[in-house]
């Protein structure tokens, strides 16, 4: 197949272009230079995404040729492997998200278990709080609308922020890369089911059955978010997430519709039923509007090098 072979050949100048730019980012001394970078490796992430998404429908066994393509350009140390290889470690400032390592790996997505495949990521343990966004809005970041005189409301400081638009969250991300020397990014919604749901093709990230009790949504009777954690362990996803199911919906990176003007959200809300809290249930929104009960996590790529 003559366009298979060509999205092939796609993918694999995408991943080689976001592998030299990230070099860039982590050994440029220059600060122009290393946000061209940054500038480069969304647009080629972008560029992954729309070819896996045609990639889908002309290619029959995709897991096995997408594991292939991945394989070759998303290498990852084992234990033991030398120095210079590429390692999972992120240090980590106090105002940053807790990240866990989602493993490389074929997963069941979406409510016709599509077995699909993903190199290693991160992704936040929690949805970003209040507290952990103050910091972006101290450093001249939007603030939320409802927060009167840029003060998160009381009690509200380990709760999910809200009311942030999509440009908001990216714009979040993008100064916490700045301020990092990481590549923060929203996660694909791919990303999202995978780290939600585990490798099994769950209903809900703690197994099949409803039960109440695990997580913020309409059934609960808070009428409000909570703080992230307060169902953990027991409402965790697979890998050890908070608030994976209900609480807030969460952007992704990824888009709805072929046209390209709604983004896709996750993961239900705390005025939702338990079923729009299935890790297979895609919401949308307009990336430039702000909802009471829209917030977003973090994804970063594995650091090359050291980690140090």
């Amino acid at each position: 197949m003559a366009r298979k072979d060509d999205l092939e050949n796609s993918i694999r100048e995408s991943y080689d272009i976001i592998r030299d730019y990230e070099a860039i980012v982590h050994t440029s001394e220059r600060p122009e230079e290393k946000a061209r970078a940054r500038r480069v490796v969304r647009e080629q992430w972008t560029n992954v995404e729309k070819y896996l998404a045609e990639y889908y429908r002309v290619t029959i066994n995709v897991a096995d040729d997408i594991a292939q393509i991945a394989a070759r350009f998303t290498p990852v140390a084992k234990a033991g492997a030398p120095s210079n290889q590429p390692v999972l470690l992120i240090p980590r400032e106090p105002f940053e998200p807790d990240m866990i390592l989602i493993p490389a790996g074929e997963f069941l997505m979406g409510d016709d278990l599509k077995t699909e495949y993903l190199p290693d990521y991160y992704i936040a343990k929690t949805p970003v709080t209040s507290i952990q966004y103050m910091a972006f809005v101290k450093a001249g970041g939007k603030c939320p609308r409802h927060w009167e005189n840029d003060k998160i409301p009381a009690g509200k400081e380990h709760h999910p922020v809200v009311e942030v638009s999509w440009y908001d969250a990216v714009a979040y991300c993008d100064w916490l890369s700045e301020v990092t020397g990481k590549l923060y990014r929203l996660p694909t919604e791919q990303e999202w089911e995978k780290a939600a749901r585990g490798t099994d093709g769950r209903k809900w990230p703690w197994g099949n059955e409803w039960q109440d009790g695990l997580c913020n949504t309409l059934e609960s009777g808070i009428k409000d978010t909570t703080p992230v954690g307060r169902y953990s362990p027991q409402g965790d996803s697979p890998y050890g997430l908070q608030d994976m199911a209900g609480n807030v919906w969460e952007w992704t990176a990824s888009w709805y519709d072929e046209k390209r003007m709604r983004r896709v959200l996750r993961g239900g809300g705390w005025d939702f039923s338990q079923d729009f809290a299935r890790c297979a249930c895609r919401d949308h929104d307009s990336p430039d509007l702000s909802n009471y009960v829209v917030g977003f996590r973090c994804c970063v790529a594995p650091i090359s090098g050291s980690g140090s």
